[in-house]
């Protein structure tokens, strides 16, 4: 690998992010972790130059902002910094019926789950395309496959990520860019609190380990899947959607994250 070869992922300072940032280090990756909090993203840099050896860039910047994947592009080219992966994993929920939320706060979980995912995904894909080498893991969701009362406008910004990703994937085969749609369930993180839900016990019970979900997205990003979907529940989950009435389903749904 060259020296100068990197893996880029955004929001690296916490749960999935943080597991993808450890997986890829272990595997190799010299590092460009991107996030808000700084001083999460300097502990980590540390830890994964100190344990695997590889060089870290962090870049503390809120991708929530209009301006956030340009500013992000701009300090990978002024780095000269060969992005290899990326890792559009940055994201935010919002818990609760969608007309009690906070209009400003909808506003911007838009604008990080797809707007300024597919920027950086435009300007680091176009890149990739040239050099006819390159993967992109679109971090979706279980809920991305039925609409989530309780999730509304969330489910609608990870069902977007589907559709890009896995139509992006199509466009660019035969060009040695790949890009593979992982969707994660209920996994052990911030999301929940940040989303402001108190977990049940079916979701509790549905927990699965940021580790784990990291591994096998990026094992399914290696091996060229089009798509990632782990854990047998979730499993079972999305296929009998498929054959359930959609409104039954919707209802489901609607329980299973009240």
């Amino acid at each position: 690998m060259a020296k100068q070869t990197y893996a880029l992922v955004t929001g690296a300072s916490s749960g999935i992010g943080k597991a993808f940032a450890r997986e890829l280090a272990k595997r190799g990756y010299n590092l460009i972790i991107v996030a808000r909090r700084q001083e999460l993203l300097l502990a980590l840099a540390n830890e994964l130059k100190q344990t695997f050896g590889v060089d870290v860039l962090t870049q503390s910047i809120d991708l929530s902002q209009p301006t956030a994947a340009k500013t992000v592009f701009d300090f990978v080219v002024a780095q000269q910094a060969d992005v290899e992966v990326l890792v559009n994993n940055a994201g935010i929920g919002m818990h609760g019926k969608m007309l009690q939320q906070d209009l400003e706060g909808i506003t911007k979980m838009l604008q990080l789950n797809m707007v300024t995912l597919t920027q950086l995904t435009f300007l680091f894909g176009k890149q990739m395309a040239q050099k006819k080498k390159g993967y992109i893991l679109q971090v979706s969701s279980v809920g991305a496959f039925q609409p989530s009362p309780n999730y509304a406008a969330y489910a609608a910004t990870k069902a977007y990520v589907m559709l890009l990703g896995e139509a992006l994937d199509e466009e660019l085969k035969n060009t040695g860019v790949h890009v593979t749609t992982l969707y994660p369930g209920a996994t052990v993180s911030e999301f929940f609190d940040v989303a402001n839900q108190q977990l049940n016990p079916f979701l509790k019970r549905r927990l699965i380990a940021a580790e784990t979900v990291a591994a096998k997205g990026l094992d399914g990003l290696f091996a060229g899947k089009r798509s990632v979907l782990n854990g047998i529940v979730n499993n079972i989950m999305v296929a009998s959607v498929k054959f359930m009435p959609r409104k039954l389903a919707t209802r489901i749904a609607g329980w299973v994250m009240k």
